[in-house]
């Protein structure tokens, strides 16, 4: 028998019993919507280009009603193994005492909180005898990009902790050009053993950059490796670069010549096409691989962009991007005192927090005995995760991305700052700080 929202919940309120059923006429579904939400004291964050709710959050609302809390048989599909699998994620990289969106959180405040966000392309991987690999779904914005996978192993191998997926993924942008993650070639992010089935293991990837949002992902998954077979070919790969040092350096070059003519001579490409080709030689604990194309859509979230004569500034939801400045040259080995030098970056929102990735320029902020910065009770905060990037164009490091841990809008931050050092012929360090956006 078929029941609508209003049959369900009219018990709640007497007035919803003169409400329409659906044998008598058509429902708008966002005022049902409007009603559950509103009676189960949940307020999702609406998409900003479409006014619309996705049919989880109406799910997610009965099972709050029914029992107070969101159950894998309240809530079922892929959007709900999503949320569960981020929710106790290990993202490499990510700040120690500061959590992604999504990761670390119960699960309710996580789905309430991002499920805005959430999608889920139409995406086939191939597919082997030894295991399937099944997308179930991302989050991004225009710099971040959170993704989840599950997988379940059909030969009876059982997936043990030193045992680790080897990913490569490559980025199609808008304008044609390609790019790899820094994932391509390493074992990866550890697996997570599902709780209800013995068959079953997520992995889950976060990936920074300022070009992801309308790209195209080609991800493949080349095996199953464990640790062991990781040092023995990071063993392999520093004799290579001991080989190209003794074959190629000489004594009249310097560091930064020696950089340049390893970028001319496509060192980089080498060492990857070689660390591949060492892992194919190694058995992996899962026969074949498993590859598919994942669309990026551009996100819900409105980024706001700052071009400054040294520096582009992207504010976004999840994240914030800062480009090194103009004249940057990686190639540079050299290094005065007296010179301007990049020190960090700060977001002051209007509460009174400032998100920081450094915070020697602060006089307020004191270390322990360890030199380690004192945040705790403090207004200061780590970002979530900060990671260089780089443009298709360039093969270094070009910019930066900085990531929150919970959404952020714009009508919240008060300034960005830059910040920069050098020191006096005393040794006297001095700081400066450009200011990259005010609020008006």
């Amino acid at each position: 028998m078929k029941r609508n929202l209003y049959d369900i919940f009219d018990h709640y309120n007497d007035d919803l019993q003169e409400l329409p059923k659906l044998k008598g006429k058509l429902i708008e579904t966002s005022s049902v919507a409007d009603r559950v939400f509103e009676m189960a004291d949940i307020h999702p964050v609406q998409n900003k280009k479409r006014r619309s709710y996705r049919l989880f959050g109406v799910i997610a609302a009965a099972a709050v009603l029914a029992g107070g809390t969101l159950t894998a048989g309240a809530v079922s599909g892929k959007m709900y193994e999503f949320f569960q699998s981020v929710s106790k994620a290990d993202i490499q990289d990510a700040i120690l005492d500061k959590s992604l969106p999504a990761v670390n959180m119960e699960l309710p405040e996580a789905i309430d909180e991002m499920q805005s966000y959430y999608t889920c392309p139409d995406v086939s991987f191939t597919q082997t005898e030894s295991g399937t690999i099944e997308l179930l779904g991302l989050y991004n914005d225009h710099n971040t990009l959170m993704l989840s996978f599950r997988l379940t192993v059909l030969d009876g191998t059982v997936i043990t902790d030193d045992m680790c997926m080897l990913p490569y993924f490559t980025f199609t942008l808008k304008d044609g050009s390609t790019k790899g993650s820094v994932y391509n070639g390493h074992i990866s992010e550890p697996f997570q053993k599902s709780e209800t089935e013995d068959n079953v293991y997520y992995l889950t990837y976060y990936m920074v950059d300022s070009e992801l949002a309308g790209a195209s992902l080609h991800v493949d998954f080349a095996g199953v490796y464990t640790l062991q077979q990781e040092a023995s070919i990071q063993k392999k790969m520093i004799e290579l670069d001991d080989e190209l040092r003794d074959k190629y350096f000489t004594d009249d070059m310097d560091i930064s010549e020696w950089k340049q003519f390893q970028r001319e001579n496509d060192f980089d490409e080498l060492r990857h096409k070689t660390r591949k080709e060492y892992y194919e030689q190694e058995r992996s604990a899962l026969k074949g691989g498993w590859s598919a194309d994942i669309p990026i859509a551009e996100p819900m979230s409105e980024p706001f962009t700052i071009e400054t004569d040294d520096n582009v500034c992207i504010l976004d939801d999840l994240s914030i991007y800062l480009s090194k400045d103009h004249d940057y040259d990686p190639y540079k080995d050299e290094f005065n005192l007296s010179q301007e030098e990049m020190c960090g970056n700060a977001v002051f929102m209007k509460d009174g927090t400032v998100f920081a990735d450094e915070f020697r320029m602060f006089d307020d902020v004191e270390t322990d005995e360890d030199g380690q910065y004192i945040l705790e009770g403090t207004r200061y905060k780590n970002f979530a995760y900060s990671y260089g990037t780089s443009s298709a164009a360039s093969d270094f490091c070009d910019g930066s991305v900085h990531c929150y841990s919970n959404p952020v809008s714009l009508n919240e931050i008060d300034k960005v700052v830059k910040y920069t050092h050098y020191w006096d012929e005393d040794g006297t360090e001095h700081f400066k700080e450009y200011i990259i956006y005010q609020a008006e």
